[in-house]
């Protein structure tokens, strides 16, 4: 399993009002603190990967919803391609994004804005996982999973049976979404008897040279939902989720 995190990118005036709701008075309440009807009359768009996982967020969100007055609307999925064609056209509709730790880092201030973070108590977040445009939002790990049918007895154990497809032959299922930082790399280093606490660039291009080598068994998932229909329909014998 490969321990990631997905970070809530901010993008729109409203993501900002989020930030300056607790500041607006003198005596601004405690970082975490929801002043009653701070947002009233206000519209925050949320974009995730839908899906039960969207719903899981959105349920979350109903305290702060119900204690601010903000409208809360939902979008998805988070395409870094949609939100750089909405600030190029000058129309960005969204607000707060669930994404990948990648994008905030590569396009901090540009599709992303940058945080005021002396507004946000930060004191109990792992270091390194707090960016200029982005906070951390969850942290989770990519698991491999597979179809007790094609396997019975003998089902993959790890990375190495992974992409093993001449002893575990089937239909990959895998991240397609194009960010990097899906654990992908990794677990083919690893597959390949390689380490990853001190990757170098030959252990990337064998990385990516194992994952190429499965190609032809490969299916890609873009969103999490994606990811749940084909683990829930067996169209992929193993899967990366």
């Amino acid at each position: 399993m490969g321990s990631r995190s997905r970070l809530a990118g901010f993008v729109g005036a409203a993501a900002l009002a989020l930030l300056a709701a607790a500041a607006h008075a003198q005596n601004a309440p405690p970082a975490g603190t929801v002043v009653d009807g701070s947002l009233k009359g206000k519209t925050l768009t949320f974009v995730s990967y839908g899906g039960i996982y969207q719903d899981g967020q959105v349920a979350a969100l109903k305290e702060f919803v119900d204690k601010s007055g903000v409208k809360l609307l939902n979008d998805g999925p988070t395409e870094i391609a949609k939100l750089q064609a909405q600030v190029e056209s000058g129309n960005v509709t969204w607000d707060v994004v669930d994404t990948d730790d990648f994008p905030p880092f590569v396009h901090c201030g540009k599709l992303f804005q940058k945080l005021d973070l002396t507004k946000l108590d930060i004191s109990h977040i792992p270091p390194g996982q707090v960016g200029e445009c982005s906070v951390p939002a969850m942290n989770y790990g990519m698991v491999l999973m597979y179809k007790n049918d094609t396997y019975k007895d003998n089902p993959p154990k790890d990375w190495k049976d992974f992409f093993d497809t001449a002893k575990f032959p089937g239909t990959r299922a895998i991240d397609g979404s194009g960010s990097p930082l899906g654990g992908l790399i990794e677990q083919a280093i690893l597959a390949d008897g390689g380490k990853v606490d001190a990757m170098t660039p030959a252990d990337i291009d064998k990385g990516i040279a194992k994952i190429k080598a499965i190609g032809p068994d490969t299916i890609f998932w873009k969103t999490g939902a994606e990811s749940q229909q084909l683990a829930e329909s067996g169209e992929a014998d193993m899967i990366i989720m």
